[in-house]
């Protein structure tokens, strides 16, 4: 998964530098939303996450540079945090990714713009959990990305609001099977797939 997504991306370089250049700016964009994990087992520190996560929380934000072809390249950090209670352990996780952002827009009309991108990078991710009278924490790292796809409306002069969708959203860890107290199952899984919607606001200077 993660070499299609970094061949996507070379895609997007590719298009960066056989584009003419053209006046171009800064960009700054945050976003909130919701992420979804279809494979829940790397995502959950322990071996048979029993019960489901329920909403994970979701928000970005990303700094690059633009120009009037309508592409995008910058930075992303990109955070989600669930929790789900595992033997009523309150296993709770935050997932922090840094990644690349590469992303090309396409004029419908005067309004809205579809939006086409991918981005990848590595990733932190933390799991805690209270047990035996003591909190444990532990933090895994990796890599992540997704593809996404989008509708940008105008709301004034070089300011939009979006709405996207990332699909697979992909991680992989590169860690060992966490080290758990006597009495619980690590998870032996390295990969999750998941989705994310997210609403965004934009401004380019």
């Amino acid at each position: 998964m993660m070499k299609r997504l970094l061949l996507l991306a070379i895609c997007f370089v590719a298009m960066a530098a056989n584009a003419q250049e053209k006046k171009g700016g800064f960009a700054l964009e945050v976003g909130v939303g919701t992420s979804n994990y279809g494979n829940l087992s790397p995502v959950s520190v322990f071996a048979d996450p029993t019960d489901s996560y329920g909403l994970v929380a979701a928000e970005h934000i990303s700094v690059g540079y633009y120009n009037s072809n309508g592409l995008f390249m910058g930075l992303m950090v990109d955070c989600s945090a669930g929790n789900t209670i595992f033997q009523n352990l309150n296993e709770g996780f935050v997932n922090i990714n840094t990644m690349f952002d590469i992303r090309r827009s396409f004029k419908l009309n005067d309004k809205f713009d579809f939006e086409a991108g991918v981005a990848i990078g590595l990733l932190v991710h933390n799991n805690s959990f209270d047990y035996a009278n003591e909190h444990h924490s532990y933090t895994r790292y990796g890599s992540s990305g997704f593809a996404s796809l989008g509708l940008n409306y105008k709301v004034a002069e070089n300011q939009y609001i979006g709405l996207s969708a990332r699909f697979p959203y992909f991680s992989s860890f590169m860690d060992d099977k966490p080290n758990l107290p006597t009495g619980l199952e690590a998870t032996n899984k390295s990969q999750t797939v998941g989705y994310s919607l997210q609403l965004s606001y934009g401004i380019r200077f």
